[in-house]
């Protein structure tokens, strides 16, 4: 049997069928999440948001087990504070002699009168780093290989320090690295309880939920004034965020031979027929075509959303092979695409949006990026190595967003677990992609 233990009215850990006991977060990213163990039953007794028992509020004593668990998002196991130590550049310079001759990738393009002047070009030209004047800059770099060759003989035309630094400015690319901190929003997740005494597709918010804030701490790479790298070196919890619990109708709707109720959502654009037991995502969509017999789905299952209104998602990743599909996963649906590759292999956004404030680490997700579209569209790119992005970013369609890792799992390979929303509801990535 298993069971989550209360502890103060909060949820603390989980006692697996064979006895073992894992915390709830290590027990949501490493079984749950990937469908390698039992789903959650929720304790006899629900805890609103002051500690007080209000399970009395529901008509049936026990809750079905729970069809949907995204717990509370929870930090990554990062150090609280990170410190990097400043990295000093030394120019190389070579031979012996009064006059410098400047060379970039071994191409001379100029002559100075001193290694003075070339020393003096270098500084100049490293004081370019850094993405704002207040940037805590800790490591300064030349991308392309510069050195200075020292030499006896006086050159025929010999450049200004000045001079040489405005011909290596327009030609030269510069890198660095930068220390930044935010202190960032972590929504609020929530606890979907079935409920007998609700109708099918209406809800029931028995504790709202209380949104949380991290500080996190990022280490940036840039060349040529460009992002290139973005990774999460330390998190530090500031507030933690507590879950809603939902109560979610499984009530039979009666028919009325007078009236008939409105739909609570867009018809599908696609999929027709019946359902199978356990497949149901509320909203008043059910999922055709779900074989809940397999332990892993094979392709074509699940459904196409409502008209996308001119959006057309592409590819997150390089590789264009789905390794494991949307659909009924060991024992509960899986709902996205997995695509593996190499550890920090690029991530794109699929379509152009705005970055979503869900964007953040939760657990069973991981590091996970939201972007909005139009039409009600939302996509997801979860279990990330690093990100790229920032709550509130306009990006664009192909725009690098992060790296591909494997957050939020210790059971798991690198990949980019996808998805494809529309008004919060699941749908199959596969239909969407050329």
């Amino acid at each position: 049997m298993l069971s989550v233990d209360l502890v103060d009215g909060h949820y603390t850990t989980v006692t697996l069928s064979d006895g073992s006991i894992a915390t709830l977060e290590d027990y949501e990213s490493e079984y749950v999440q990937f469908g390698l163990g039992d789903a959650l039953i929720m304790p006899t007794g629900v805890i609103d948001e002051t500690g007080n028992d209000v399970s009395a509020l529901v008509d049936s004593p026990d809750y079905a087990p729970l069809e949907e668990v995204p717990a509370t998002p929870t930090p990554l196991p990062l150090p609280e504070e990170y410190e990097r130590e400043t990295a000093a550049f030394s120019p190389a310079a070579s031979g012996e002699g009064e006059f410098a001759a400047l060379s970039v990738d071994d191409v001379i393009v100029c002559f100075l009168a001193s290694k003075a002047d070339y020393d003096w070009v270098i500084e100049k030209l490293l004081n370019g780093c850094g993405s704002s004047q207040d940037a805590k800059v800790t490591e300064k770099g030349i991308v392309e290989n510069i050195c200075a060759y020292l030499q006896a003989d006086e050159p025929s035309d010999i450049y200004t320090k000045e001079e040489a630094y405005l011909l290596l400015a327009e030609s030269v690319t510069l890198r660095w690295v930068e220390t930044a901190i935010s202190t960032e929003k972590v929504e609020p997740s929530a606890l979907y309880q079935d409920d007998v005494t609700l109708e099918k597709g209406k809800t029931k918010v028995l504790s709202e939920g209380k949104s949380g804030k991290v500080k996190n701490t990022y280490e940036k790479v840039y060349e040529g004034g460009k992002l290139v790298e973005k990774e999460l070196v330390a998190q530090k919890v500031v507030t933690e965020a507590e879950p809603s619990i939902v109560l979610r109708g499984t009530k039979a709707v009666s028919s009325s031979p007078t009236t008939q109720a409105a739909p609570t959502t867009k018809e599908p654009a696609s999929g027709t027929g019946g359902y199978w037991s356990g497949t149901s995502i509320g909203k008043g969509v059910d999922y055709p075509n779900i074989d809940t017999s397999q332990s892993r789905p094979e392709r074509g299952q699940g459904i196409m959303g409502p008209s996308t209104g001119g959006l057309s998602f592409a590819w997150p990743t390089d590789r264009k092979h789905i390794s494991s599909n949307f659909g009924w996963r060991y024992g509960r649906m899986h709902y996205g695409s997995d695509i593996f590759d190499d550890r920090n292999s690029p991530v794109y956004a699929s379509e152009s949006g705005t970055v979503s404030s869900y964007t953040g680490t939760h657990s069973g997700y991981g590091l996970i990026i939201e972007l909005t579209h139009s039409n009600g569209y939302t996509t997801r790119y979860a279990h990330l190595e690093s990100m790229a992005v920032s709550p509130g970013d306009r990006v664009s369609k192909g725009q690098l967003i992060g790296f591909m890792g494997n957050s939020g799992t210790v059971a798991s390979e690198p990949h980019c677990h996808f998805e494809i929303r529309c008004d919060g509801v699941p749908y199959n990535p596969e239909f969407y992609l050329p």
